[in-house]
């Protein structure tokens, strides 16, 4: 928290059940920040402090600190669009690079999740460039998804025992999803 704090202001912090504990609350406390962590349900609150004040919040106004704490969530659903898009590793070697590789993957993720729907629509940018959307049509609309092999298949040398499988995808439209 202290190292966040230093680059960031932190006015809330959301988190599930796993930090949930006296020390935490007290650590997000120290940067000036509200902590609306999920507590177990063994939790009685009787270990007193900021941690005892957020129980009795949830308690007793239980609709306004989940309002709060399922900020989270949408976090949660960007992670998992970013994931999805373009798989929960990286592919660089160094910490600059990660970084960097980072920092390209989610403003790709963002412009296909905002371009997606319009394309979706059959709306496509205008072949004057002026920005505006006319009307197209999806190249493969007509077609259904069909699984087509990627490169070629040879027939191996007697004796060679690799198991390497033929690679095999659906076909895809122009972003990523399923024609």
């Amino acid at each position: 928290m202290q190292t966040t704090a230093k680059s960031f202001t932190v006015k809330e912090v959301s988190a599930d059940k796993a930090y949930s504990g006296r020390e935490c609350h007290d650590a997000i406390a120290a940067v000036g920040a509200t902590p609306f962590i999920m507590f177990k349900d063994i939790t009685t609150g009787g270990v007193g402090g900021l941690f005892a004040k957020m129980f009795h919040y949830f308690n007793y106004r239980r609709d306004e600190f989940l309002a709060h704490y399922h900020q989270r969530s949408n976090v949660e659903s960007a992670v998992m669009m970013v994931k999805t898009k373009f798989g929960d590793g990286l592919k660089s070697k160094t910490d600059v690079a990660g970084r960097n590789e980072v920092l390209c993957k989610v403003p790709a993720t963002i412009y296909v999740a905002s371009s997606a729907p319009c394309m979706h629509l059959g709306f496509g940018r205008s072949s004057l460039n002026d920005g505006t959307l006319t009307p197209t049509r999806h190249q493969h609309e007509d077609r259904p998804p069909k699984l087509r092999e990627h490169g070629t298949l040879k027939a191996r040398p007697a004796g060679d025992r690799s198991k390497t499988p033929p690679v095999y995808r659906r076909e895809t439209d122009y972003f990523g999803s399923s024609a």
